[in-house]
């Protein structure tokens, strides 16, 4: 209704402007036209107004109707929705707790593996040091056994330089007992061609000058450091030219028998130092071996 007054206003202004246009003899009935116009423009008007205050009174009362309906509709929406937020706030409540519960057990178990693995921890620190420890230890026997296998190996390379040296002097000596077994054999030899020939010079008393030369070389041979049996066989020979030129069978026999005895003497002392600085070479590297270990 609004809309057709402004139509008609706008009309009735563009019959104003085309009345100021017009010719005089047409302008009163152009007024009257405007009267009519003026008055059916109120009545449209009061009309309108009354369509509008009933319009807007079953508005107002369908508004209201609305409204109420609206807030019955709000209110049963808010219960519901208090009713679900209270669910939902207990379904909280009770997840909270349950988190809860299993945050302090977690907890619980993060405690109890800290407390293992500190345990565990402390127990692989001991075992590392004493593992150490046993290295530390090993490491040092190794080093003792190295050294006594050194001094062993030492001991066995003296003993072995010992052992030959031994088994050098057990040569030399077999060699010096053969060498002497010999000129024993041979002035055996000559003793029995003596005794074979000594009837020859029974009656001779030309054995002075021989028993004085056999003597002389019998003095001589002792002399020396060393009792060789080439000079005993000298001597044995010179005894040996002396009974073939007197009668000197008793000073060849008896220095024969000093050459026996002496020799003997000789190679028993001679036995006895080797046997004795072997058997202290040996009692020496055994107590060096039981010392070392």
């Amino acid at each position: 209704m609004g809309s057709i007054a402004d139509s008609l206003n706008q009309h009735s202004n563009s019959i104003g402007r085309l009345l100021d246009k017009l010719p005089s003899e047409t302008r009163e009935f152009t007024h009257q036209i405007q009267d009519q116009v003026t008055s059916l423009l109120e009545v449209i008007a009061s009309h309108t107004q009354l369509m509008n205050q009933n319009v807007l009174s079953n508005l107002g009362f369908h508004l209201q109707a609305m409204i109420s309906e609206a807030q019955v509709a709000l209110d049963s929406t808010t219960k519901s929705l208090g009713s679900d937020v209270e669910g939902f706030t207990n379904s909280l409540d009770a997840v909270v707790l349950s988190w809860n519960s299993r945050l302090v057990g977690f907890n619980k178990r993060l405690d109890v593996m800290w407390d293992e693995s500190f345990a565990r921890n402390m127990a692989l620190d001991q075992a590392l040091e004493k593992l150490e420890a046993r290295v530390s230890d090993a490491t040092s026997q190794v080093d003792t056994q190295i050294s006594k296998a050194e001094k062993l190996q030492e001991l066995a390379s003296e003993t072995s330089a010992s052992i030959k040296s031994s088994n050098a002097q057990m040569a030399n000596a077999s060699q010096t007992l053969s060498n002497e077994f010999t000129a024993l054999r041979s002035v055996a030899q000559e003793l029995q061609t003596n005794l074979t020939q000594m009837p020859r010079f029974a009656l001779d008393f030309r054995w002075i000058r021989g028993l004085t030369g056999a003597v002389s070389l019998i003095v001589d041979g002792l002399r020396p450091s060393t009792w060789q049996a080439h000079l005993v066989m000298q001597v044995v020979g010179a005894g040996a030219s002396g009974i073939y030129q007197s009668f000197s069978l008793f000073l060849t026999f008896g220095c024969a028998l000093l050459f026996l005895v002496t020799h003997v003497f000789r190679l028993i002392a001679h036995l006895a130092r080797t046997l004795a600085g072997w058997c202290f070479r040996n009692t020496k590297e055994l107590d060096d071996q039981v010392i070392i270990k």
